[in-house]
């Protein structure tokens, strides 16, 4: 009863506006993590970036700061989002999204290299994300145009060096740089290609299981 009492007392000195302040306020990191969730849902990002950031001040967890890097992202503010992921990604359960998430923050920011790094990560972790997978193979088709285009513009480049009108610049790398970074990137491709065919062949496994859970249909007549 003395709470109550003290609360009444309290509120005959509030105005209207204070009284509805009072009632509409984030009281605590769950309700302002509610109101960003909603917000987020209706991608209003700028605001639900401040209800997240509101929940972390009130309580700081891996999850939201999670929430709010998401958003963040989402909000195109990707070297900050990516920056802020950390925190989630030391924990396990939040690992394979903030991963996720990062990669995804990559992709936008066309840093294949890294989002494709992301992605295979997280499918490490979670092998059943359809999502993740189809990213994959996303950025390692972006990947294969822009290096590709890279190589036209090369040829383009040594072309004009030709006939005189650019001298090409001394290259002052090691001799077996190339055949070290071919390598690298030979060894990276068939680490992604492996981890593909391995989710694609648990993904003929379960539909090979459910085939086979099915009932067979009951026969009518002769």
């Amino acid at each position: 009863m003395k709470l109550v009492i003290v609360l009444t007392l309290s509120m005959m000195s509030f105005g209207l506006a204070d009284l509805a302040r009072l009632f509409t306020r984030d009281t605590n990191a769950d309700a302002a993590t509610r109101r960003g969730a909603a917000q987020y849902g209706k991608q209003n990002y700028d605001q639900a970036l401040q209800s997240f950031r509101k929940a972390s001040s009130l309580h700081s967890t891996p999850r939201s700061g999670f929430n709010v890097a998401t958003t963040e992202i989402a909000a195109g503010q990707l070297e900050q989002g990516s920056s802020d992921m950390a925190a989630a990604l030391r924990d396990p359960a939040l690992r394979a999204d903030a991963l996720y998430n990062r990669a995804n923050s990559a992709l936008s920011a066309k840093s294949y290299d890294a989002a494709i790094r992301d992605y295979s990560d997280s499918l490490r972790l979670r092998p059943s994300s359809l999502s993740a997978k189809r990213n994959l193979e996303l950025a390692l088709g972006r990947k294969a145009q822009e290096e590709k285009k890279q190589q036209q513009q090369r040829g383009k480049g040594g072309k004009q060096g030709e006939g005189g009108q650019q001298k090409p610049a001394p290259d002052t790398a090691p001799k077996d740089a190339p055949q070290r970074q071919q390598a690298q990137q030979k060894s990276d491709r068939a680490d992604v290609d492996s981890l593909l065919r391995s989710i694609q062949q648990q993904e003929n496994e379960e539909l090979s299981r459910m085939r086979k859970a099915r009932p067979e249909p009951r026969k009518i007549g002769w």
